[in-house]
């Protein structure tokens, strides 16, 4: 959980930057450029396009969780893709809503007029660049996470040991772990290992935002969760791509998240 909210952070931090470089061209425009370019920012325009890039910072970080959980896959490319169409114009219509109740409030002249006004005066002029800075969020935050975080968290791929021979598999590609006595089996697309490798060991070359542990015997992909269900006898299970029934712990955190998010029937 650590690594996620450092993730997180990084990538709001990355974001402040690329708004504050943006938003100081704009501002050089204002006081320099204006007669070569056309410029017409007035002081209250300089005001409002400050106002809304700095909404933008804040609202960033939901972007980048949202993502978090519907990160783009071959598997389910379209699916994801109108996902994130829908929530690009959620997104837009917040940003608009949050920016016109925030300039209401700091602008008594607007307070003469109808609030609806200026949410859609606001909508008209916003709707795109709220659009636009989503799509960008979510394209920088899949490029961070297949290229940036994969070299800091040691690769894509894990290396597991089986009778002398040392496999490569795409970490990507990896569904569950299961142990059993002193093995553990590493089920991915490509193939089936039977390793003597510990549990714990494996579980440290994995990305745990890739991986959650939710049992003492079972690491499994969350990419790869098909569905929650829950026994007669109030046993929590979790059902795989490929059918196979892995049995939860209420007492990890990362299962009692998981549970929160997405409640078994």
């Amino acid at each position: 959980m650590k690594t996620e909210y450092k993730t997180l952070w990084i990538k709001i931090g990355i974001t402040f930057l690329v708004v504050v470089a943006i938003a100081g061209v704009q501002l050089f425009q204002r006081y320099t450029w204006t007669e070569i370019t056309g410029g017409t920012l007035g002081l209250d325009e300089t005001v409002i396009l400050f106002l809304g890039y700095t909404i933008f910072i804040f609202l960033s970080g939901g972007v980048y969780l949202f993502h978090k959980h519907h990160s783009f896959d071959r598997r389910h490319l379209w699916k994801t893709f109108l996902t994130h169409t829908f929530a690009s114009l959620v997104f837009s219509f917040v940003h608009s809503l949050i920016f016109s109740l925030v300039y209401y409030i700091v602008n008594p002249i607007w307070q003469g007029y109808s609030f609806l006004l200026l949410y859609q005066d606001v909508l008209l002029n916003y709707l795109n660049a709220g659009l636009i800075f989503y799509w960008i969020a979510v394209i920088f935050s899949e490029a961070y996470d297949r290229f940036v975080k994969a070299e800091f968290s040691g690769g894509t791929t894990l290396a597991v040991k089986d009778q002398g021979k040392t496999h490569l598999l795409k970490m990507d590609s990896i569904q569950y772990l299961q142990s059993a006595d002193n093995y553990v089996k590493v089920i991915s697309s490509e193939k089936k290992i039977i390793t003597r490798e510990s549990m714990s060991n494996l579980e440290k070359k994995l990305d745990p935002e890739l991986f959650l542990r939710i049992h003492r015997s079972a690491l499994v992909n969350r990419s790869y969760i098909s569905e929650i269900t829950r026994t007669p006898t109030g046993e929590i299970n979790l059902v795989m791509h490929d059918s196979t029934v892995l049995p939860m712990s209420r007492r990890r955190k990362e299962v009692k998240a998981l549970l929160t998010a997405s409640p078994a029937g």
